[in-house]
């Protein structure tokens, strides 16, 4: 709000989009859901040939080892072949060509204002489309908001100055401008999967609300057929997907769990002497789930070994050793009243699976065993209970 009351304090409270007289009634909703269903196919059209774009691009100069900088360029290339063939081809080639060039909102005016041929309003979503899709796909600088409005602005427009040129009575021109406008809400809005932010959006962007309802119906529509597919496929469902907030909701679970209520009680726990020979160790992890056990000079902890440590020491030449030459004797350990989510954090610090717990006021007394598959298995019965 402070940004666009300062805006618009030196450039004026104007609409980006210019109205006339626009009418439209009731009788006229079928048509809006007509172009709601011809908005989802070229909105799926859209997706489809951008992203197709995108991987032919990366997949060919992958392929042949091009310099990456290139890449922008071909695709820039190939537009300029598009827009001089166009332009060769007649008048309104040479216009619909240079509809595909920037952002259009000039020439989505224009549609609105109902000045442009029919003809290149038929072919103006394919071809922006191609024109769109060329310019991003080979990574050049863009974004698909203002062209998802113009191949929207193209299908209402066609739409609408057909059934015109069909039965004026019907569509008068001054409905045409409607058609526009709501093609504009529901293009984007199904290729965005967010109807109800696009329909505010190009509302305000109009300055005019009378046409809330034929683009609440058209855009519901679009919605509807387009389902899922998006052109924003890097997108992820939920909040908790997110790599760059996943830890705000392991935290919250894991800070509330303690370790005395996920680890390996001391009578469960299986546990080696220092003087037990290495067979001993092989055997122990080759028949359980476990990769490394505490080590216990009678009750007192002295050390923890695991598959690290055995690998380390044969590869030191020793064909037989025992735990005691092998074993981990500089203990990283953890208490009954921490919580998981320390005992992770030092896990993944110290980059070790397996904490000896003991209890504070006698480290060398082991009370349970825990590892990074104990605290797993908590997190997801705590977040997926049956």
């Amino acid at each position: 709000m402070i940004g666009y009351a300062i805006f618009g304090f030196f450039e004026g409270y104007t609409p980006i989009f210019a109205l006339g007289t626009i009418v439209w009634n009731i009788w006229q909703i079928p048509m809006f859901l007509l172009l709601g269903v011809l908005c989802a196919v070229f909105g799926l059209l859209y997706i489809f040939t951008f992203y197709f774009c995108r991987d032919r691009f990366s997949a060919a100069f992958k392929r042949y080892n091009l310099p990456v900088y290139l890449k922008p360029v071909s695709g820039a290339i190939l537009l300029g072949i598009l827009v001089l063939t166009l332009s060769f081809i007649s008048p309104d080639g040479e216009v619909l060509g240079l509809a595909c060039l920037g952002s259009s909102y000039g020439f989505d005016q224009l549609m609105i204002y109902s000045m442009v041929p029919i003809v290149v309003l038929i072919f103006l979503p394919f071809f922006k489309i191609l024109a769109t899709s060329l310019t991003l796909g080979s990574g050049g600088s863009g974004g698909v908001f203002a062209p998802g409005l113009t191949i929207g602005a193209g299908i209402g427009g066609a739409l609408g100055m057909g059934l015109h040129l069909l039965n004026p009575s019907y569509v008068p021109i001054e409905t045409v401008p409607v058609f526009v406008i709501v093609g504009m809400i529901s293009l984007f809005g199904a290729v965005a999967n967010a109807p109800i932010a696009v329909l505010i959006m190009v509302v305000e962007m109009v300055g005019s609300i009378t046409i809330l309802v034929p683009a609440m119906a058209a855009v519901g529509v679009s919605n509807l057929l387009t389902g899922e597919e998006t052109i924003f496929r890097s997108q992820i469902p939920t909040k908790a997907q997110s790599g760059a907030h996943r830890g705000e909701y392991n935290k919250k679970v894991l800070e509330h769990l303690l370790v005395r209520d996920s680890m390996i009680p001391r009578q469960n726990v299986v546990t080696l002497s220092p003087s037990d020979p290495s067979m001993k160790v092989s055997d122990l992890i080759a028949t359980t789930a476990h990769n490394g056990f505490p080590v216990l000079d009678g009750d007192r902890l002295v050390g923890i070994i695991t598959n690290r440590d055995t690998r380390n020491n044969s590869a030191s030449g020793e064909a037989t050793f025992s735990v005691r030459g092998a074993m981990t004797r500089n203990l990283i350990v953890v208490y009954p009243e921490s919580s998981l989510e320390e005992a992770l954090e030092i896990m993944v610090n110290q980059e070790i699976n397996h904490l000896p717990v003991v209890e504070r006021e006698s480290p060398d007394r082991l009370v349970g065993f825990l590892s990074r598959t104990d605290i797993m298995q908590v997190y997801i019965r705590s977040t997926h209970p049956v």
